[in-house]
């Protein structure tokens, strides 16, 4: 679902991937609250070796694809033409113990606001690090099972991003003015 209108390389890529990508914005914020499913945001761009493995191994993979397409709304997001996003979901997901970089897939309310982050994760379980497939099924299991969890964490980071970047860090200098639920940049 990538629309035939996308310039990006790294959008483009993915455009055969079996996972129904959407394009960031209020119709997919929308979908996620209609349907009462979580958004996997996923940020990458072009040149990130581990964003194109990840594509290989994960978002190709039949399988994964499917759970994926049946409890998300998938959003694949190049950094390079959204930094704001970017830089937003890339200060959630350090608040969240997460050392941020790319592929980040950051797991997300109807309104945006994150309650669960990985990075790269390998198609294949290792020794305390689980495959992709697994952090999907985990996820949607968090969601359907324990959505105060969910609702707690993401009010948590919520309100810890927002004092990141609406903060004055610098002298005289004005704060971002960040509103995390509807990424504006005032």
């Amino acid at each position: 679902m990538i629309p035939n209108s996308a310039t990006s390389p790294y959008l483009l890529s993915h455009k055969d991937n079996p996972v129904q990508w959407r394009s960031w914005g209020p119709d997919a914020r929308a979908e996620a609250k209609a349907q009462d499913k979580p958004i996997l945001l996923s940020l990458g761009y072009a040149g990130c070796h581990w964003c194109h493995v990840m594509a290989r191994e994960s978002f190709a993979d039949p399988e994964v694809a499917a759970f994926i397409n049946e409890n998300f709304i998938p959003v694949l997001v190049d950094r390079d033409e959204r930094p704001d996003v970017d830089m937003l979901y890339q200060g959630a997901a350090g608040i969240m113990g997460h050392a941020g970089g790319w592929p980040l897939n950051i797991f997300l309310s109807h309104e945006g606001v994150p309650f669960w982050v990985a990075g790269y994760q390998s198609k294949e379980d290792r020794p305390d690090i689980p495959s992709f497939a697994k952090v999907a099924r985990d996820t949607a299991a968090l969601w359907r099972d324990d959505r105060a969890r969910t609702e707690d964490t993401g009010a948590r980071v919520k309100a810890a991003v927002e004092n990141l970047y609406n903060r004055d860090m610098t002298q005289g200098q004005e704060p971002l003015n960040i509103d995390l639920s509807s990424l504006r940049v005032a």
